[in-house]
């Protein structure tokens, strides 16, 4: 019967024959398609063909299916699988290098497909210590149940720069871009570049300041004087919530200073260091810095500002629900921290 070849699942995948037993089983005992669909995890049209043709034929197994003969045995399959998963980061030229399999790169690349294993470009975040992943685990559970994030300031600096840096190719499963063993840590330059502060709420994007020369405990007191304080007293009054990261600028002592005088102890949010994915402006930035470099070649650090201050204001006005559905994201990325045990988050 040459067209049991064709029964598959509708994505192209062939049934197994513990799937075809189980749907004949069923359907001996007249189920429906639908409920077998269900019950199997299958799709109804799958059910519905292998049904029909099962009828027709009264076969249950698949003949071999005809083509070239594969040109790789299961153990070195599982050879070149191991090489992958030892090292997520090898290429396939060093893949074969190590395994000695004398097959083309093409047939490397289709084994590791094979066994779901994609090349990505490597997510970049510093490496979590077990204190620090502790400390982020403990923030999560704390603020899992807060209800205040519509009316908490998310404040940060940022580096915007004329090139990008270079990222490294990953082999890794799908939805597993933020796994430990699947991140390049990476090492900040020091390249000529603009640095800005920026705030974000619930309600849209905030003010946003260009940071000329070094940003020291003096510099964020005039941003804190001039600029957060009386945007959070005109959209707040006095009852909002401050989140900022572990700059050393910002735990300084005139800073500490500063912020008792100016803020209730309740109001600064103490977040664990090492955790942008929890700040939801770091997606600003992101889609900032994406468009900046889309608008071409800057000849002074005056035009990369000025192309900054352009795509910080078109986020600001072309979406109205762009910051909103950030912030609400809040729980999620915390309860997500909380079931990988304070690992890194997909945000």
């Amino acid at each position: 019967m040459e067209f049991l070849n064709n029964i598959q699942r509708v994505n192209g995948q062939p049934l197994t024959e513990q799937e075809r037993n189980m749907i004949i089983y069923f359907l001996g005992r007249g189920e429906p398609a639908k409920e077998i669909a269900r019950a199997l995890s299958l799709d109804v049209r799958s059910i519905k063909k292998w049904s029909t043709r099962f009828l027709t034929a009264g076969l249950m197994k698949v003949p071999q299916r005809t083509g070239r003969p594969r040109i790789t045995t299961s153990q070195e399959d599982w050879n070149i699988l191991l090489s992958a998963t030892e090292d997520p980061f090898r290429n396939l030229l060093q893949i074969r290098e190590q395994t000695g399999i004398d097959i083309s790169l093409q047939t490397y690349s289709r084994r590791l497909t094979e066994n779901k294993l994609f090349c990505r470009v490597a997510k970049q975040r510093p490496q979590l210590t077990g204190p620090i992943r502790a400390r982020r685990l403990q923030f999560a559970e704390s603020y899992l149940e807060f209800q205040s994030w519509d009316r908490t300031l998310f404040v940060d600096e940022s580096t915007f720069q004329s090139g990008a840096a270079y990222q490294e190719l990953v082999r890794r499963p799908r939805g597993c871009a933020y796994e430990d063993q699947y991140v390049q840590p990476i090492n900040k330059s020091g390249r000529k570049s603009v640095s800005v502060f920026g705030i974000m709420t619930q309600n849209g994007l905030g003010p946003l300041v260009r940071i000329e020369g070094m940003f020291n405990s003096n510099r964020y007191l005039d941003i804190l004087n001039q600029v957060v304080l009386p945007y959070a007293e005109e959209n707040f009054g006095d009852n909002f919530y401050y989140y900022e990261d572990n700059s050393p600028v910002h735990k300084s002592n005139i800073v500490r200073q500063w912020s008792t005088l100016n803020f209730a102890p309740y109001q600064i949010i103490p977040t664990p260091p090492r955790s942008p994915d929890f700040n939801p402006i770091e997606h600003v930035w992101a889609k900032a810095k994406f468009r900046v470099a889309d608008y071409g070649i800057y000849g002074s650090e005056d035009e990369l500002w000025i192309s900054i201050a352009e795509a910080w204001n078109e986020l600001r006005f072309e979406n109205n629900d762009f910051a909103n559905n950030l912030v609400i994201s809040m729980p999620r990325r915390l309860q997500e921290s909380v079931n990988s045990n304070g690992s890194y988050t997909s945000y």
